[in-house]
């Protein structure tokens, strides 16, 4: 269920915020698919969940992180018995993936059992200041500032 879903307008050339979003899972209810965006972060804050890319299926709990990019052929959902809550937020721009191209995330895709907890705060920011902003009016510098 989600219980977010912002777009936004405004575009620059380095980086942008495209979308964010906040969902509560449905147990054994979730998303398969080609991405079509250029990045999109997951950051799980409750519960569990599957996510599964390239073969490969990654048991996620509270604090692991998921990146889907442009072509990827994804699925995930959240378990059945502990469904997961997670914020993402879809990013864009020229120089974007030379910037996560300097974290650890784009080699795997999925971090799991790693600090991120200021990473999250950054997420959850974003999402929450997100809800009470036009998509495109000038406070985006502000939403600008949490994604460098």
């Amino acid at each position: 269920m989600q219980i977010l879903w912002k777009k936004f307008q405004k575009k620059h050339i380095d980086a942008n915020l495209i979308e964010c979003g906040i969902e509560i899972g449905v147990p054994n209810v979730g998303y398969k698919y080609s991405v079509i965006r250029e990045a999109v972060l997951h950051i799980v804050t409750h519960g569990e969940g599957v996510f599964i890319y390239n073969g490969k299926t990654h048991i996620l709990k509270e604090g692991d992180m998921f990146l889907l990019e442009k072509g990827m052929d994804v699925e995930y959902k959240p378990s059945f018995s502990n469904p997961w809550t997670y914020y993402w937020i879809g990013l864009s721009g020229k120089q974007i993936l030379d910037y996560l191209q300097r974290c650890y995330i784009v080699d795997k895709h999925v971090i799991t059992d790693k600090e991120t907890s200021s990473i999250r705060h950054i997420v959850q920011q974003i999402c929450d200041f997100s809800k009470s902003i036009e998509t495109n009016n000038s406070k985006d510098i502000l939403i600008m500032q949490h994604l460098y």
